[in-house]
């Protein structure tokens, strides 16, 4: 499953017309999976944008636990606002599940002012009628399990301490995966119990062989040596290229992960946020593919010598730059696509680096709040000059909107360069202001060398 359209309007801070979202997220062969990046300014909707797609995915039950209320959820002044969503599959399981649609189908949530304080909540997504009662059975990512529709979405904090992800009593397992995307005090915890119940369940399982009777003995063993291949395929995922600074897993058992680093042994806990951010988000990932799909495969990848996992889905993620060194940064998106190569990736950012990820048609700019201009899919130029270039290039473009790389006292020293060398260049300099020009240029990152030769350049057409 992937998203190949999204329209909001009056949502937040998104308007209507115009002012909406209007997005087709084709790639130019008409793909989907990969990375898709929007940015923007604060306060342009990048969090909203994404909660507003999980919704959307949860369905309208889940909705109401995820946001108890929706008082500030339509914007200011409008009476009506909407999530709408057009979805894309080619799992020929989920065809059976949605006959007739033609690998395509559209889902919205609508919510309108009637005089109360709460805008009420309606729905359009694909039904059937139920039996005799005529109740409509909510299908595809909104049935009640949603076995085989994978999506998850995590917010900023993607920590493993805190508040675990518990849904209440009775609650659909859909809302804990997308939980961190409301609520920050949640955590990723579960990911790391996850892979602990496999090496738990290994061991037990390898016990009740030793001890069962010929009958049983082969089938447990096979279980066993499944879930110890299942855990020797996660840590050699995560020993593919993930792990920064000559970090590897080398074991996992009862007390945790435990990484080598430089001859030392360090349990998870003991390391920087960013590599538990790393950790936690992927474990997720993967503990949710497993709970969606009822299986866990993990293939390798001969050709280009890479472990992937070849589950659809879609995964959005909030500020993936958050607790990454800027190296990091630069290779986070490629990791994931290379590793889950058949998902759509929705993230949001404020790093150039992360945009070097992007796919063609993949980065998105929201327009700042009062700009008259619409939510809207970068031009080629602009794709090209921000993942082909450095980072000074990306900020420099409209993705951006950043007028200058330097900081304001860096601007100041030169613009009274310039002004010296327009004096030198007119025969007006002092010695004192020759000197002063001098010591100036040697502020500057590699003594100035560019604005040296620039003013040599002028010199010299001057005669």
């Amino acid at each position: 499953m992937h998203i190949r359209k999204i329209q909001i309007e009056n949502i937040r801070c998104f308007g209507a017309g115009e002012r909406g979202v209007h997005l087709d997220l084709s790639r130019p062969d008409g793909s989907l999976a990969g990375w898709t990046v929007f940015a923007g300014r604060n306060g342009t909707g990048k969090t909203t944008l994404l909660q507003a797609i999980a919704l959307c995915l949860t369905g309208p039950s889940e909705a109401r636990q995820l946001l108890p209320s929706f008082s500030t959820w339509l914007r200011g002044g409008a009476r009506e606002g909407k999530v709408d969503i057009e979805f894309e599959f080619d799992d020929a399981s989920l065809g059976e599940i949605l006959p007739g649609s033609g690998g395509r189908f559209e889902a919205a949530l609508f919510w309108e002012r009637n005089g109360g304080r709460e805008p009420v909540l309606q729905f359009r997504g694909p039904s059937i009628e139920e039996g005799v009662t005529g109740k409509a059975e909510l299908l595809g990512p909104w049935k009640w399990d949603a076995d085989r529709w994978f999506w998850c979405g995590y917010g900023p904090g993607r920590r493993l301490g805190g508040a675990s992800i518990v849904p209440e009593r009775g609650a659909s397992h859909k809302i804990g995966r997308v939980a961190t995307l409301f609520d920050e005090e949640k955590s990723l915890v579960e990911g790391l119990d996850w892979l602990r119940e496999l090496y738990s369940d290994r061991l037990d399982l390898a016990e009740r062989a030793r001890n069962a009777d010929a009958s049983r003995k082969s089938e447990l063993e096979r279980l066993a040596a499944e879930l110890r291949v299942l855990q020797e395929n996660v840590i050699g995922l995560l020993n593919d290229g993930l792990l920064r600074d000559g970090m590897r897993v080398v074991e996992f058992n009862r007390e945790g992960l435990w990484v080598e680093q430089g001859g030392v042994s360090l349990a998870l806990h003991q390391l920087s946020g960013g590599s538990r951010s790393v950790v936690a988000l992927v474990f997720d990932i993967l503990r949710r593919m497993h709970e969606c799909f009822g299986e866990l495969r993990i293939e390798h990848d001969k050709e280009h010598n890479v472990i992937t996992v070849p589950y659809e889905g879609v995964i959005l993620i909030d500020e993936i730059e958050s607790h990454l060194h800027v190296s990091w940064q630069q290779s986070i998106g490629f990791w994931l696509k290379r590793h889950f190569p058949n998902v759509q990736f929705l993230v949001t950012t404020h790093s150039p680096f992360v945009c070097q990820a992007a796919d063609p048609n993949g980065l998105v700019r929201l327009a700042a709040p009062g700009e008259k201009r619409s939510t809207e899919i970068m031009p080629e130029e602009t794709y090209l000059r921000v993942v082909n270039g450095g980072p000074d290039d990306a900020v420099l473009t409209d993705l951006f909107g950043l007028e200058t790389v330097y900081s304001e006292s860096a601007e100041e020293l030169r613009s009274r360069i310039s002004r010296l060398d327009v004096k030198l260049i007119r025969g007006t300099a002092t010695a004192e202001e020759k000197e002063e020009r001098d010591h100036l240029v040697k502020m500057l990152p590699g003594g100035g060398s560019a604005m040296v030769e620039q003013t040599l350049r002028k010199l010299e057409a001057l005669g």
